[in-house]
């Protein structure tokens, strides 16, 4: 990796920051992988080149959800006016919809949307519990990723996918973690 410079790394930690687990040895016990954090030298690109996505299985025990937060909750509140501003209200999906709280305020709104995530443990029939592929869903006019990026392995490729996924036409709402 001569084009990249080392960050931070570790061994031995758990593969999931967020997994709910049925007992404190369960958990003692996770499954764990390293961490070696690089920024690419040529795109800015931070990612673990570490990164073993066979270890990771997102299923209703994958537990991401900030909205118990009033203060993120304001936060999602502007997001879903920049996404009306910008995308529209029809022919959206999110990917990567977790457990949906973002999709569900969107649909309240009057928003046409279909949600993406095999990680969703609900019973709203707009959230599909699977991953979105270019085959998931007819051509999406819009697109929404909100810190779904930076647990792809290769997300360059990843979003050539969702390109195909909308005929190369439409908009993306991308949302990341800010390093800083």
């Amino acid at each position: 990796m001569a084009n990249t410079n080392l960050i931070y790394q570790a061994d031995a930690f758990p593969v999931f920051q967020n997994h709910m687990y049925s007992s404190k040895e369960t958990a003692i016990n996770c499954l764990k992988g390293s961490i070696r954090l690089v920024q690419d030298l040529k795109t800015g690109l931070i990612y673990n080149s570490a990164f073993r996505p066979e270890l990771m299985t997102y299923d209703e025990n994958y537990e991401n959800e900030q909205a118990v937060s009033e203060i993120f909750q304001k936060h999602l509140a502007s997001i879903a006016k920049i996404i009306s501003s910008y995308l529209g209200t029809t022919n959206i999906v999110e990917v990567g919809c977790g457990k949906g709280y973002f999709l569900e305020i969107l649909a309240e709104n009057g928003f046409s949307i279909t949600g993406f995530d095999p990680a969703y443990a609900g019973s709203n029939p707009r959230i599909k519990k699977e991953y979105f592929g270019p085959a998931s869903f007819g051509k999406a006019s819009e697109l929404i990723l909100r810190h779904v990026l930076e647990h792809i392995q290769n997300p360059i490729d990843f979003l050539e996918k969702l390109k195909h996924a909308n005929n190369g036409s439409g908009k993306i709402y991308i949302e990341v973690p800010y390093f800083d």
